[in-house]
């Protein structure tokens, strides 16, 4: 098994995608309006509470805050 395409929540889609593609070289393969996916690496996703889909649920933005 090969654990990839891992999923960060952003609070800004658009400085995100700036910060990756402009700082950190990376190139947009599919843009889904609220999803990025850079390379098939790793996607980017801004409104997760509404993609999980679980009432009252609360994204914790941090660095020590994370789910791989």
């Amino acid at each position: 098994m090969r654990f990839c395409a891992p999923l960060i929540a952003v609070r800004d889609l658009h400085a995100s995608r700036t910060f990756y593609e402009k700082v950190l070289g990376q190139e947009v393969t599919l843009d889904l309006g609220e999803n990025l996916s850079f390379g098939n690496q790793f996607s980017i996703q801004a409104n997760y509470e509404g993609l999980i889909g679980e009432e009252g649920f609360e994204v914790k933005y941090g660095a020590s805050d994370h789910e791989l």
